[in-house]
C-alpha cells in the first residue's frame, strides 16, 4: 500500500469515528486520555457499506481536486499546497463545510480556503 493509499484509508476510517459510525471506547488507567475502536462485526448491510464508501470518495475526491486547485491558483506544487491546507485548517473546512462547499464553484472555494487558512495563520494571499 503507498503513501496516497494509506492517507485515504486512515481519512476514511477518521470520517467513520467522526460520524459515530466506528464506536470508540476509552482506555483505563492511561497516563493521557487514550481511545480504541470497538471491533463491530458486520456493522453495516453490503449495500449500506457500498453507500457510504461511494460517499466518502467523493468528499476524498472533491478534497483532492480543492487541494489541486488551490496549488494551480496560487501557484504551489500539490504537496506545498496540501500541507499549507492541513497546517492552516483548510481541509478541516472542506471536510466540515463538504455540504456547502461542493456546490461553489473551484474559484469561490480557493477564495474561502484562503481566506480560512488567513485566519489560521497562513500567510498566502
Amino acid at each position: 500500500m503507498g503513501f496516497f493509499d494509506d492517507m485515504e484509508k486512515s481519512l476514511l476510517q477518521a470520517i467513520e469515528i467522526d460520524k459515530g459510525n466506528i464506536p470508540l471506547e476509552e482506555k483505563e488507567n492511561m497516563s493521557a486520555p487514550t481511545f480504541v475502536a470497538v471491533d463491530r462485526e458486520k456493522p453495516y448491510s453490503t449495500e449500506r457499506r457500498r453507500e457510504q464508501k461511494m460517499c466518502d470518495r467523493k468528499e476524498i475526491n472533491y478534497a483532492v481536486a480543492c487541494i489541486n486547485e488551490f496549488g494551480r491558483q496560487k501557484n504551489l506544487s500539490t504537496k506545498e499546497s496540501y500541507l499549507y491546507l492541513v497546517n492552516f485548517k483548510g481541509i478541516e473546512f472542506l471536510k466540515d463545510f463538504y455540504d456547502v462547499e461542493h456546490l461553489l464553484s473551484f474559484e469561490d472555494v480557493v477564495e474561502d480556503l484562503a481566506r480560512i487558512c488567513r485566519n489560521n495563520g497562513g500567510a498566502i494571499l
